[in-house]
């Protein structure tokens, strides 16, 4: 009994560590947030002008609210935006288009556009050369002088993310993680406590460990596992039990799962350990004939009018 015991508090202690260690990092991710953030502001990346490749960190810093030519496919705006006279292409959500208008209507400064740099492909310059012709009415723009005007890329503006802002992101991320943890850590330390001064567990302790399966153990009368840090369930109040195999991309998960007679449902999972799962539904079934084993649509009709007949 002293093993599984030992099981618990290691489990509370790795919750604990594992606590500490999300906010250890969380707080290195918000530092590096603030640094990144000084060196984006220092560093804006280059001009669309001065550009020579793709997928580099460009900017505009335009004059005039974005003038809407055409759509992509994923539902993104295409816009022409000026900057000392030049004119040049962007890509933006609609999100982003309004934000944009809605700055020149109380703001006379330059907005800054970032973004990758996208080579213009045939499919966009033709979209860029029908749009810009009809919106100024004219035939000003084809294949011969259109790189003189709008050169080879243009900026994609959606697909740049602040590196501050995924460092900002995840740090929050671990944050919630080392909340959900620390909540554990505390319910299960109050659980192990209440469980090793109940009367149940000095029972089960005063009784010879039959069965050893790390995280759950048998004695005569008694099944100890590590269901929220640590439960003494009687064996004769289990109702059900069953091996459970969840699959998350072709990769097998093995769960104990049991009801008891008062229709809780507990699981233990044993990852990829399925042999010992199947040895503790058959010991269950050996030493307990009045419980259901087995996931079986028998079993389930069994169950169902168990619950029935208790209401």
């Amino acid at each position: 009994m002293d093993k599984i015991v030992k099981r618990a508090k290691k489990t509370i202690i790795f919750l604990a560590l594992s606590t500490v260690c999300a906010i250890l990092i969380g707080k290195l991710f918000i530092i590096n947030s603030e640094k990144s953030k000084k060196i984006e502001e220092e560093n804006v990346g280059v001009h669309l002008s001065k550009n020579k490749r793709q997928n580099e960190l460009v900017y505009v810093d335009s004059e005039t609210e974005p003038v809407k030519f055409a759509e992509t496919d994923d539902g993104d705006v295409l816009a022409f935006v000026i900057e000392n006279n030049n004119i040049y292409v962007v890509q933006l959500t609609e999100d982003e288009e309004n934000d944009i208008t809605n700055y020149f209507k109380s703001n006379t400064a330059k907005y800054n556009i970032k973004g990758n740099s996208v080579m213009i492909t045939d499919d966009i310059k033709k979209l860029i050369i029908d749009g810009y012709n009809e919106i100024t009415n004219s035939n000003n723009i084809n294949e011969d002088n259109f790189e003189s005007v709008f050169g080879e890329y243009y900026i994609d503006a959606n697909s740049w993310v602040s590196d501050a802002e995924g460092y900002k992101i995840f740090a929050w991320f671990l944050f919630i993680v080392a909340f959900i943890t620390a909540i554990s850590t505390l319910k299960r330390i109050k659980y192990l406590k209440e469980t090793l001064n109940s009367d149940k567990f000095l029972a089960a302790a005063n009784e010879k460990v039959l069965a050893d399966y790390k995280y759950v153990v048998f004695t005569k009368n008694y099944m100890v596992t590590l269901v929220r840090g640590l439960s003494v369930i009687e064996n004769h109040s289990i109702a059900w039990a069953y091996h459970y195999v969840f699959k998350y991309k072709f990769m097998p998960n093995h769960n104990f799962i049991f009801y008891l007679k008062d229709k809780k449902r507990q699981g233990i999972n044993f990852w990829f350990s399925g042999r010992k799962v199947d040895e503790i539904v058959n010991y269950i079934a050996k030493t307990n004939s009045k419980a259901l084993v087995g996931y079986t649509e028998e079993n389930i009709k069994k169950f169902n009018e168990m619950q029935k007949q208790d209401i």
